[in-house]
């Protein structure tokens, strides 16, 4: 008895890895979806306030 139920263990592992490799090649074959569509942002040009420099202070 006890060998029929490692025959039939072995044969449903089996079946398992096949079916694992196939859904395997579907997911690896199979189109990437499509990335939505991003708006474009323009930059803003914002001016940079320099440093004041003491020059009276050489």
């Amino acid at each position: 008895m006890w060998r029929w139920v490692m025959v039939m263990l072995l044969l449903a592992n089996a079946l398992m890895f096949f079916w694992y490799a196939q859904q395997r090649q579907a997911v690896l074959h199979a189109e990437p979806p499509a990335l939505p569509a991003v708006p474009r942002v323009e930059l803003i040009d914002v001016p940079v306030i320099a440093p004041v420099v003491d020059q009276t202070a050489e």
